[in-house]
């Protein structure tokens, strides 16, 4: 049986193809951890785009809004008994493709809401990482 392995895609209408970058280590602002390990960053880099697309194109940085993707879940929580032994998480469920190896998201266009023109990147130091861990 053969496959299919997509080297390239160029996505149809308002279709927006972005990477899915996580977070190496725990995100941590004033002492609070704001985002752990592993999760998703809510800024992105676009790969791809459809031919409708407007104003986005690819290199951008943009700003997700995943708030249509946000599903509930459900996970066992030993310290509760009975009917409460199950604790509300979330978790974003949204389409993802595989292209050359790598899993992107396969977004529309109105699930961002901006490209980000300027940043500056900020390193934490070691001490601020031990100290906060």
């Amino acid at each position: 049986m053969k496959d299919l392995k997509i080297k390239k895609l160029k996505p149809q209408f308002t279709t927006v193809i972005t990477t899915l970058d996580v977070y190496e280590d725990n995100l941590i602002e004033d002492g609070i951890v704001v985002a752990p390990k592993g999760a998703l960053k809510l800024y992105q880099r676009v790969v791809a785009v459809g031919p409708n697309v407007r104003e986005i194109k690819e290199g951008d940085l943009v700003l997700l809004n995943l708030q249509n993707y946000l599903k509930r879940k459900w996970k066992e929580n030993s310290i509760k008994e009975d009917i409460e032994n199950m604790e509300e998480s979330y978790v974003y469920d949204f389409p993802k493709i595989l292209i050359d190896g790598e899993i992107y998201a396969k977004l529309q266009d109105r699930d961002i809401d901006g490209i980000i023109e300027d940043y500056e990147e900020v390193e934490i130091t070691e001490s601020e990482k031990d100290s906060l861990i």
